[in-house]
């Protein structure tokens, strides 16, 4: 059992590493999203110099990954770019909804595998009960992304259930709202 565990624990670094390394490799040199395209003649190559430097992307490649790395390793994240706090405090002050909601999404899905099970063992029409049966295998082929995204846009965008929740209208930066 102790093996098993740690086993795990090896394939949960190495994930967390991969997608840092990915992440690190996609956004190295990320200045130009720090500011804003539509006041691209605004902001000045010394502007965008001043900002490598100030977040450290005026190193070398190397240098800056190993840095960021043993600095997340330590936890220490940094400060965000939009409000310029600390990260670590940020995500600690969301953990109490993030555990909640995986504890909802947990028993949600214990609850539709539970009925999609029952539904499968027990029901007497036969190309029902293989329908039920192919779903689990159907559900682990589609990537997960690709999930979330299509239920945020019927759920969010669409129905515009996010508005009717909290009475407010959503905005996102850089995105126009369209009138149907």
């Amino acid at each position: 059992m102790f093996r098993y565990v740690l086993a795990k624990l090896g394939q949960a670094v190495f994930v967390v590493w991969g997608a840092y390394t990915v992440t690190f490799v996609l956004l190295y040199d990320a200045v130009d999203l720090l500011f804003d395209p539509t006041q691209g003649d605004l902001v000045t190559e010394q502007d965008k110099q001043n900002a490598r430097e100030y977040y450290g992307l005026d190193h070398d490649l190397l240098g800056q990954y190993l840095n960021r790395l043993f600095a997340a390793a330590r936890g220490d994240f940094g400060a965000s770019t939009r409000t310029g706090e600390q990260v670590w405090p940020l995500i600690v002050s969301v953990l109490p909804q993030t555990a909640l909601l995986a504890a909802c999404a947990l028993v949600l899905a214990v609850l539709l595998a539970l009925a999609v099970t029952l539904i499968s063992a027990y029901t007497r029409v036969r190309w029902l009960s293989g329908l039920f049966a192919a779903l689990p295998a159907a559900g682990v082929s589609v990537p997960v992304f690709l999930v979330g995204s299509a239920i945020l846009q019927v759920f969010s965008f669409q129905s515009r259930a996010g508005e009717r929740a909290t009475g407010k209208t959503i905005r996102f930066p850089g995105c126009r709202r369209v009138h149907r």
